[in-house]
């Protein structure tokens, strides 16, 4: 046996231990949305009670040796194209309308304040909505405005339709009504329940942000359904 093999059985065996079998079926789909260089950051991290500050040189030192350690001065000479709470995003391939997204694990006050948590975060955002999926291209270390420190810079296809907040206030009282009735089942669809926060959830996990600013919608009154929606940075978390 190897040395990749061998990390690989480690990985998995951790993963098996510190999960149920059903929270480890859903990460390790969402972690193959997310492509092999996801899988192998997910590799460095799981199942370890380590340091995020030690977390990342695991994760840089693989990236290094495996190729996938990028430039940090791109991503500071490209135009930006929007930021947010804890991600900047840059136009990638105008021919295919591809983003590449910069997130700081650390740039938001929550539970994903470490690699590991926040890499099982966006394997449950891909295996939730894998219509927005978000595939890792690589890492880089710098700095921007969300402090110094690792990012990942994952690629995801840029997303049709317009965000709900900007056109709630288009529409009257019935139509903003119907709108979230159908995003309610767009949800309960994907096997979710909602509580009185607005937070959905199932037996596994939750899903929540999902303000207007993060639903994408398209309005076809020709099309059943009438509304089709595409979601983007929602955060999840193990329950």
């Amino acid at each position: 046996m190897n040395e990749i093999e061998k990390k690989y059985i480690d990985y998995q065996q951790n993963k098996i231990k510190n999960h149920t079998n059903e929270q480890y079926k859903l990460i390790s789909r969402g972690e193959f949305f997310g492509g092999w260089r996801f899988i192998s950051a997910a590799q460095c991290v799981c199942g370890t009670d380590r340091t995020a500050t030690s977390q990342d040189r695991e994760i840089l030192a693989r990236a290094k040796n495996e190729g996938w350690l990028l430039n940090s001065e791109k991503y500071i000479s490209e135009r930006l194209f929007a930021s947010g709470g804890e991600a900047e995003v840059f136009y990638f391939d105008r021919k295919t309308d591809t983003l590449e997204k910069v997130f700081s694990y650390k740039a938001m006050e929550h539970e994903h304040d470490m690699p590991e948590k926040f890499l099982i975060r966006m394997a449950l955002f891909n295996v939730t909505f894998p219509e927005t999926r978000l595939t890792l291209k690589g890492i880089a270390e710098m700095n921007n405005t969300h402090g110094n420190n690792l990012k990942f810079i994952f690629e995801q296809e840029f997303v049709a339709g317009k965000m709900v907040s900007e056109i709630i206030n288009e529409l009257s009282e019935i139509e903003q009504q119907k709108l979230k009735n159908a995003f309610d089942v767009f949800m309960f669809q994907k096997g979710f329940s909602k509580d009185d926060n607005g937070v959905f959830f199932n037996e596994i996990f939750k899903v929540y942000d999902l303000h207007g600013g993060n639903v994408f919608v398209e309005i076809n009154e020709l099309e059943i359904p009438k509304y089709k929606f595409s979601v983007i940075d929602a955060i999840t978390a193990l329950k």
